[in-house]
Parts: structure tokens; sequence; C-alpha cells
């Protein structure tokens, strides 16, 4: 009996193994995540990413925040962004994952480190990018843009970052959890006004064309309730996502719905990066590693 098991274990990773997760799906989420804090830091200026960095970090920081490129070169800020933007140039365009993919995590989480001003968006890129080293190790393509040689199996680095992906659908399928479930025990969202008081706020809130068109909506019991509890409603859909079967066609209605739900919080809340690393997440999170995107990218290899 239990030699039938094995048989039926080994039979199972054999054919995971056997395709290779190396295609345009992991490298649109890494050249996604990338242009997240790329774009960050090519608007913003200098002194108002990193103003607190020539001062209060310079002899004041320990453990990896001493290698931050923007804590060593914390007297040359600007020649610092302008290596981090190149760099992150270079893993956006795809070339030599193998090469690249310690340096992506080491810019994002230099920004992550030492900007003044940061969102769980950063922390995310930060996350994902350490995550992502692993099968761009295994990656031996010229460019992630490339489909897979289907001749050659490359079995142990299959299972490298069949695993890593696994683990990466983990990550994202906790941040939902959290974001669903833990909305719950909050009075504003149990009752269902929540929304209506991010809406509005101040400072997070809505422009005021967005706020002119759907506070009528908002103002109403059902209109707020809808939208409070759908979000919560959607958030644990999200998360149980994470046992619907590789094929299964809800995939990708949620990928795209999720798609849609972040580009709302832009409109809503302004969180332009959040939304470059929530959708790398989702990608990553829904769609089969080894099921690439149609579109093709030609390239000299």
């Amino acid at each position: 009996m239990i030699a039938q098991q094995l048989q039926k274990i080994d039979k199972f990773a054999l054919g995971i193994i056997q395709n290779s997760p190396f295609t345009n799906v992991y490298g649109t989420a890494r050249s996604i995540l990338a242009l997240g804090t790329c774009l960050t830091l090519i608007v913003n200026p200098v002194e108002h990413l990193f103003f607190a960095s020539s001062l209060a970090r310079m002899g004041n920081t320990s453990g990896l925040f001493t290698i931050s490129l923007f804590t060593v070169l914390a007297n040359h800020l600007e020649l610092a962004r302008m290596l981090a933007i190149m760099s992150l140039l270079l893993v956006i365009s795809g070339y030599r994952p193998r090469l690249t993919g310690i340096l992506h995590w080491y810019i994002t989480f230099s920004f992550y480190a030492d900007c003044s001003d940061i969102d769980g968006g950063d922390h995310l890129a930060n996350v994902l990018s350490f995550l992502l080293i692993p099968i761009c190790l295994t990656d031996n393509r010229t460019w992630h843009w490339q489909p897979t040689n289907s001749v050659v199996v490359r079995e142990l680095p299959n299972l490298i970052a069949w695993i890593v992906g696994l683990v990466l659908r983990i990550q994202v399928c906790m941040i939902y959890f959290q974001a669903g479930i833990g909305k719950i025990p909050v009075e504003e969202w149990a009752n269902g006004t929540a929304f209506y008081y991010w809406f509005t706020h101040h400072y997070h809130g809505a422009d005021t064309w967005l706020k002119n068109l759907l506070l009528p909506i908002l103002q109403t019991s059902w209109g707020v309730v809808s939208i409070t509890w759908g979000t919560i409603i959607f958030e644990i859909f999200l998360f149980l996502a994470i046992v619907m079967p590789k094929n299964d066609k809800r995939r990708h209605y949620l990928l795209i719905s999720g798609l849609i739900f972040h580009i709302s919080i832009i409109l809503v809340h302004g969180l332009v990066s959040f939304f470059f690393s929530m959708a790398a997440a989702l990608i990553l999170y829904l769609r089969p590693l080894d099921k690439p995107f149609n579109f093709k990218i030609s390239l000299r290899t």
C-alpha cells in the first residue's frame, strides 16, 4: 500500500517537472514589478524620496541596511537614483534573468530600506523580488520573454521553480486572507460604512470629480454597504483561489477582476505603485506559470 502511494506521488511529481515554468508569465510579472519601482524613481525628485537618508541614515544603519544603494551613496543620491533606474530598465527589458534577478531585489530592497515614504506596494515588491531570485537563477534564457526549449527537459531547475512558484502563491494568498478576514472584526467594515469614510477622507480619499460622481450612491445605505461588504467578499474569493484547479477558467476571470479592482484603488486613493506590485502578485498567483500569455516579442538571441 505504501509503495503504491509513493509511486503515485512520484508519478505526480514527474508530471509536474516535465512542464517548464520558464515562460513569459513570470517574466511579465517581473517586468511589471520592476516598472512600479522604476516609475516611482523617475517621476519623484530625489529630495522627496530620500530626504532623510543623507542625514539620519548615515552612520546609523545596521545589518542589511548598510549595503543599501542609497546608504552607500548617501552623499550622491541623484547618482544612486540614476543607477537604480537604469538597473530596473534592464530588468523590465527581460534580459538575462539569471544575472538581473539578484540586481532587481537589491534595487527594490534599497528603495524599501531608505525611501522616506513607502507603502504596502513597496514592501510587497521587496518580498516578491526576493522570492523570485531562485527562479531567475535557474532560468538559462537570454530573455524572459522567450519560449522554453520544449525538447530539453531541465528537471531540477523546473522542480526548484515550481516549488518557489507555490511559495509565491501562498504568499499572495495570505495577503488576500489578511485583507479580507482582517477587516471583519473592524466595526466600520462589519457595519458596512468603512468605504464611505475612506472615500471621503481628506488626504487618502478620492478626488472631487469622483466624489461628486459616487457620493449620491454612497449616501444611501444599500450603496455604501454593497461596496464595503463587496470588497470583503471579493478579497475572500481571491484568497480561496489557492484551491482552484490549475486550468479552472475562474482563475482568468479573477485575474481580470483583480486588476480592475486595483485600478479602482488608484482612482480612489491614488496608490499607483501599489497597483504594479499587486498586478505582478495576481499574475504569479492566478496565471499558471506554464501557460504563457499569447503576446509575442521578437528578440534576437
